[in-house]
């Protein structure tokens, strides 16, 4: 079992508790017709590497307009030089960021059902913080 970095455990837990997430689930980021992002919990995770220039990218997927996929190619200071082989990713976040963000399929899967259980964005940070 590897060990979560830290520092982006602690920007994922802060990132869920801030509101600036709308929750969503069974998909890592969903579009409302009103043009309202939602994100289940792993989506977060994906976003905050993306924004932070961690070579993550969103794009609406072209089958379907209400659904983003993600992909992930490196890091910045998380996994350096890792790719995903360009392949998109709508449903869990690819293993390539897992492994470089240190965090392993069991307790993201864990995530995945803590969401869809009804759990909160800021109770499963407190999971997270306790777990990982």
């Amino acid at each position: 079992m590897t060990k979560m970095h830290a520092g982006l455990r602690d920007r994922w837990c802060s990132a869920l508790r801030s509101g600036r997430y709308e929750p969503g689930t069974a998909c890592l980021r969903s579009a409302e017709p009103d043009g309202t992002s939602r994100f289940d919990p792993l989506g977060v995770l994906c976003d905050i590497v993306a924004v932070a220039g961690g070579g993550g990218e969103w794009r609406i997927d072209g089958d379907d307009a209400e659904v983003w996929s993600f992909r992930y190619e490196s890091g910045a200071g998380y996994g350096d030089g890792v790719t995903s082989g360009g392949h998109w990713w709508r449903h869990f976040p690819p293993d390539t960021l897992l492994r470089a963000a240190g965090l392993d399929v069991p307790p993201a899967l864990a995530v995945q059902t803590l969401a869809e259980s009804g759990l909160t964005h800021a109770a499963i940070a407190d999971w997270l913080e306790n777990h990982l």
